[in-house]
């Protein structure tokens, strides 16, 4: 079952420390994580060490707002 998390944290972009908050529609964290990392280094070629992600929560589907992203399952 899909459920709605909100994760925070930092990511390296050019020479600096960014925070970020996404909301992510998955299975699971490890899905959250799976996701934030391949989205950062698409996005933005940061390496997945230079990603720190510092909390995930899951939220209710009311406080959800409209930038949630899907995350897909990793292929196995």
């Amino acid at each position: 079952m899909t459920k709605v998390y909100r994760a925070r944290g930092k990511f390296l972009m050019g020479g600096a420390m960014q925070p970020f908050v996404k909301e992510v529609r998955a299975e699971n964290e490890n899905h959250v994580r799976e996701f934030l990392y391949s989205e950062f280094g698409s996005k933005h070629r940061t390496p997945r060490r230079k990603v720190d992600i510092q909390e995930i929560e899951e939220i209710e589907e009311i406080e959800k707002t409209e930038n949630t992203d899907v995350a897909e399952p990793p292929k196995e």
